[in-house]
């Protein structure tokens, strides 16, 4: 299933909407075993030493930012770490794809430098008011 809808995002970002394209693959959920660790794909995300092939944003195509992996199919969702499971964003653009999440310049907060840590340090405050 994530290879059909990963062919259908290349096939599509050719000639359409981007931005429309990477929030409909945001939403998408795909059915995972109940043994699926998804901490595991992330901590193995983090882990990786791989570069980016693109030397520009996928939306809006600049390369005087910084970039991120984003996760076309998110992990949460069932998506894999397969490298045709990313494209590479700008922290705007990365944004604007999660318009719920604050996108701060990498340079006004230390300790994150993308749209995932913030949400990952987020959850992590939620669990210990919880416990607290």
């Amino acid at each position: 299933m994530e290879a059909d809808l990963l062919d259908y995002f290349w096939h599509s970002s050719q000639r359409g909407n981007k931005l429309r394209l990477l929030r409909q693959l945001a939403a998408i959920v795909i059915p995972r075993p109940e043994d699926w660790d998804r901490g595991a794909i992330r901590a193995q995300m983090g882990a990786s030493t791989a570069i980016l092939t693109s030397d520009a944003c996928f939306l809006c195509d600049n390369a005087s930012r910084v970039l991120h992996w984003h996760h076309l199919i998110q992990v949460q969702h069932g998506g894999s770490n397969t490298f045709r499971n990313f494209v590479a964003l700008c922290p705007s653009c990365h944004g604007r794809v999660h318009p719920w999440l604050k996108v701060w310049p990498v340079s006004a907060v230390k300790g994150w430098y993308c749209v995932g840590d913030v949400a990952q340090q987020a959850s992590h405050r939620t669990a210990k008011q919880e416990r607290g």
